[in-house]
């Protein structure tokens, strides 16, 4: 299971369906969950990030090297990523995909 905190971000190096329980960096409790299959049957991969309140953090999706085309969404844009870590950085809200 592959979701850790970096220096100054939290680096999701794998898709395995999962749960992580972590801290923001103010010290709160918050969870990312993980579902999907892409690896059985090109299922998209979703992402749910779990707070008690709205914060700033920081995450980094490892885009492996093999993957042709990735395209990430959330809070409803859309873009397309290369290999290596695609970063965001947002206010999360409990729930956001």
């Amino acid at each position: 299971y592959g979701v850790m905190r970096g220096r100054d971000c939290y680096v999701i190096n794998s898709y395995e369906e999962g749960r992580a329980d972590l801290f923001t960096p103010s010290g709160k409790p918050f969870s990312v969950d993980i579902k999907g299959k892409p690896f059985e049957n090109d299922e998209p991969v979703k992402i749910r990030i779990t707070l008690t309140e709205r914060e700033k953090l920081k995450l980094a999706l490892r885009i492996p090297e093999w993957s042709e085309q990735t395209t990430i969404k959330f809070n409803g844009k859309t873009v397309k990523a290369d290999c290596g870590y695609y970063e965001i950085c947002e206010e999360f809200s409990c729930g956001d995909e």
